[in-house]
This record gives structure tokens, sequence and C-alpha cells, in this order.
């Protein structure tokens, strides 16, 4: 007699859409793919109308087929993704120096977007020294990335808040 097998219950279904309701590719072969989409041109997107009503049809597909559906909303806004990424960056970087503190110490990611005022990056830097001890800050001098446009010279009035 054959033992019993208890029925394994069935993987979700998981989609990924980005908040502006532009496609986001989800297959990824490294980290540094899945940051790029952060950075890319809106005319690179592509457009994809109906998605409200896509996301419903796929509920109920997945209900249907016993499998439940895992919808998750990102934005591949670069501020606000930006942001983030360097926020958690610095708070992993704080957990290190904490457990080892003879060995690190803080020097800051900052959240620098091209074409956006360099003024997002001070209030993660003024966190960074204030909260978390930090004692310096990497500055990326082009934030355009070698991009069709020149960024602003290191001693152009856009850096002073820094």
């Amino acid at each position: 007699m054959s033992p019993l097998r208890v029925p394994s219950a069935p993987r979700p279904l998981v989609c990924r859409w980005d908040l502006d309701k532009t496609y986001l590719q989800s297959e990824f072969d490294s980290l540094r793919q899945l940051l790029r989409t952060a950075f890319e041109r809106a005319e690179d997107k592509v457009d994809v109308p109906g998605v409200a009503e896509l996301i419903k049809a796929i509920k109920k597909a997945a209900v249907r087929h016993g499998r439940t559906a895992l919808v998750y909303f990102i934005s591949a806004s670069p501020p606000q993704i930006v942001q983030w990424f360097a926020e958690e960056c610095n708070n992993v970087t704080h957990k290190h120096m904490k457990i080892w503190p003879d060995r690190f110490i803080g020097i800051a990611s900052l959240p620098q977007v091209a074409g956006e005022p360099v003024t997002l990056a001070v209030k993660e830097l003024e966190r960074c020294v204030t909260e978390l001890g930090f004692k310096g800050a990497l500055l990326n001098p082009d934030p355009y990335e070698n991009g069709a446009i020149d960024p602003p010279a290191m001693g152009d009035r856009y850096w002073y808040p820094l």
C-alpha cells in the first residue's frame, strides 16, 4: 500500500505592475538589471491600456484554477526608487557599524537622480549624520550617468545645498 500524499498548495501567481500603468519587465538575471528599470526613459516604456481590467481578470482566473493571485504595485519613478534604495543601503551600513564598530564607519549613499534637484539628497545626508552617526557621504558627480545631458560642474550652484 502506498503512503498517503498530502497535496501541496498551488503556488501563487505573482504579478508586478508599476504605478504609472506601464509594463515593467519581471524577468531579471541580476539585481543590476532590476535596478536599471528605475532609470528607463518614459519613451522606452511600453504602454499597456486597460491595466485595471487586466488585473481583475488575472485575479478571477487564478481563483478559477484554485490559485492565489498576488499583484504587487511598484513605481518605476526614479526619485522614489532611488530614495528608497539609498535609505535601505544606509540602514544596512548602519547595522554593520553596530555589529562591528571597530571595522566600519558610515559613508552615506545619497539619492541622486538626473534632472532632479540635489536637495533630495540633503534630507538623507542629514539623517545619516545626525541619526546614524555616519562620517561622510558618497557624491556622484554625474547623476546623468554619461547621458545626453551634461551634469552641472562641481563648482556650480546646483551642488551648494550639499
